[in-house]
């Protein structure tokens, strides 16, 4: 069957859903205000193999208009408290502030979280994920709320596929973990150039997608030696199968062996609160690190750990600042940014990147409270 007549069929059958599904979002769907003016959107829909949060934080500027940005998080919740408070931090304490940052005037933060074990006991993926873009598209024809989203830990493509087939145009399928990874790399050279570094090795803590693209940028393009630590080992697999491509700089360790290592680390974990009290008294107190560069959206177990940071002289590149690429590359492919938009914004990573270490050193200022300034600053 031609894939055009397929294409229809799927249109076809999505019209004949559509009423019975918006019914159901009707009925179950929960609204949770949040603070600031937030709102997550929770669902519940056993039948369809589907529960899953969307977390919208405000826009920096009120609009008619606004557009609600951020990926879709798959993972396995306990309990719906779990998912829901999931969704709240990755949008509130990731996304938005991420958007403040980049100056995107009419994109609020957001998140989407999808339970994947609803499904997984089901082999029911194809038909939550179908559930979850018509809900998508719900959110905007009934509630007015236009949420695009993209790639995220733990989504795959086939599903994005899905999603795209009944919410054309709330989804970027473009992987964003390159584009996350560009912005990761052009911090780390930007910590290298203002702390004049000369030791050219970098730890990446985490090798999921956005890790695997770090290790390729540092190492093919710019030459860091590379040492590299996940909790999961099947994920050092492609290294050992590719290290031709890599050669002799590329080292796999444990945790604790790469941050006597290099002086930099790269976190690309997906959970957040990596960065501990005692992760930063007993494993990098008597590292080699001087800075930790996050691909993580909220690393730091407690606010106060960034002071921690600054007093053993460890540079944090905020989260919300060095990470900023994917959303980035998101706003430009959903058509909010233009090309030359995106790689001034892109390359502006690299700009703050500098400042803040400067006004963090110069100062003894936490560099969180300078990503604060820069939200301010950059959402007037």
């Amino acid at each position: 069957m031609a894939k055009q007549q397929v294409a229809k069929m799927f249109r076809e059958e999505n019209e004949e859903e559509l009423t019975e599904l918006f019914l159901l979002f009707q009925e179950r769907v929960e609204e949770i205000q949040i603070e600031d003016g937030g709102v997550i959107y929770y669902l519940n829909l056993p039948e369809h193999h589907l529960e899953c949060a969307v977390a919208l934080a405000p826009p920096p500027k009120e609009c008619d208009e606004a557009t609600f940005m951020g990926g879709t998080r798959v993972a396995a919740y306990e309990s719906r408290l779990s998912l829901v408070t999931e969704a709240k931090r990755l949008a509130n304490g990731g996304m938005s502030p991420k958007a403040r940052v980049a100056g995107l005037m009419t994109v609020g933060g957001a998140k989407g979280v999808v339970n994947k074990k609803p499904f997984e006991e089901n082999s029911g993926a194809n038909t939550a994920f179908r559930a979850y873009g018509h809900f998508i598209l719900f959110l905007f024809k009934n509630l007015g709320k236009r949420f695009v989203t993209s790639w995220d830990a733990g989504m795959q493509d086939q599903w994005l596929h899905i999603m795209e087939r009944v919410a054309d145009g709330h989804i970027v399928r473009q992987n964003t973990a390159e584009p996350t990874a560009e912005g990761i790399v052009l911090a780390v050279d930007a910590f290298a150039r203002a702390s004049g570094l000369e030791d050219r090795s970098v730890a990446v803590m985490g090798v999921g997608n956005v890790g695997k693209q770090v290790i390729r940028l540092l190492h093919r393009e710019r030459n860091w030696k590379i040492f590299i630590a996940d909790e999961n080992p099947d994920q050092f697999q492609v290294f050992q199968t590719d290290a031709f491509h890599y050669g002799e700089h590329l080292f796999v360790k444990g945790l604790e062996e790469i941050v006597a290592a290099a002086p930099v680390l790269v976190l690309c974990v997906s959970a957040g609160g990596f960065i501990t009290r005692e992760l930063i008294e007993n494993t990098l107190r008597d590292s080699k690190v001087k800075a930790i560069i996050s691909a993580t959206n909220g690393p730091l177990a407690k606010p106060e750990h960034a002071r921690l940071l600054l007093d053993m002289e460890i540079f944090y590149g905020v989260d919300y600042v060095v990470n900023a690429g994917g959303l980035l590359s998101a706003a430009y492919n959903s058509g909010i940014l233009t090309y030359d938009e995106y790689q001034t914004k892109l390359h502006n990573i690299s700009v703050m990147t500098q400042e803040m270490y400067r006004r963090s050193r110069k100062s003894s200022i936490p560099t969180t409270q300078i990503a604060h300034e820069f939200e301010t600053r950059n959402s007037m």
